[in-house]
């Protein structure tokens, strides 16, 4: 146990505390999106208005989870791994598990962090209502939901060059904000991309925390299609594990 504890010590550490761009980019940017779209740009009615303020909190929280798994976690699985920490860690009597239980809890606690803050500037800034148990709801449909954005994150650290990830990173980040309906109604778009869109883990995890917002019963149509991408993605982490030590095994013989 003293093991987990120490490295999960030394990873918020450098990850959280240490890393000002990062929680820029994860947490800060995605608030201040949330602030310039529902009190600067906003426009409409006081219910149209109000509305709109629910909604988009809920669409910055998963903007920002997008951010913090394609970009964050990513970068920081690949530099780990490129400068030797991981094969090092890896020769060590637990292995790697504490290291990856450790990276899960940082990023989990981001996510806690992140939602606070749009929770926060959706009630104190623009007076959404949420009772407790909104609050809390939230909370755990978004941790739920970031779960298979970070096993994409790790699947993509494994591409070799720093540069290369930044484009895949980016590649993946924008056009799925778009396409899911974070930036901009998903009508909007034309029909085929709303049909992909539509099948994508962050639109169905925004309709959930909008849901919960407006006090509707959650759609278990949503949940299938989240965990549905969590277990297809750990599948392929799997998949892609046994291939690379395969390959790792040929090469040393």
């Amino acid at each position: 146990m003293k093991t987990y504890a120490n490295q999960f010590a030394f990873d918020i550490r450098r990850e959280v505390l240490r890393n000002l761009p990062f929680l820029f980019f994860s947490v800060l940017m995605p608030a201040g999106f949330y602030i310039l779209f529902t009190k600067i740009m906003a426009s409409g009615t006081r219910a149209e208005q109000a509305l709109l303020a629910g909604n988009y909190m809920g669409s910055m929280v998963v903007y920002s989870l997008l951010i913090s798994a394609f970009f964050g976690l990513a970068a920081l699985v690949q530099r780990d791994r490129r400068s030797g920490y991981l094969e090092r860690l890896r020769q060590t009597p637990v292995g790697l598990r504490p290291y990856y239980c450790s990276i899960a809890l940082c990023f989990l606690i981001m996510t806690i962090l992140s939602t606070s803050i749009m929770l926060g500037l959706a009630v104190g800034l623009n007076h959404v209502s949420l009772g407790i148990d909104q609050v809390l709801l939230i909370m755990v449909v978004a941790l739920v939901g970031e779960l298979p954005l970070l096993v994409i994150g790790v699947l993509i650290s494994r591409i070799h060059r720093e540069e290369t990830l930044s484009v895949v990173s980016n590649i993946l980040t924008f056009p799925i904000a778009i396409i899911s309906g974070l930036w901009w109604p998903l009508t909007m778009l034309p029909h085929w991309l709303q049909v992909i869109g539509k099948l994508l883990p962050t639109y169905r995890l925004d309709q959930l925390l909008n849901d919960i917002v407006v006090k509707q019963p959650l759609p278990g149509y949503d949940w299938s299609i989240v965990i549905g991408w969590l277990l297809i993605v750990a599948a392929l982490l799997a998949v892609q594990k046994v291939l690379i030590g395969r390959w790792q095994l040929g090469v040393t013989e």
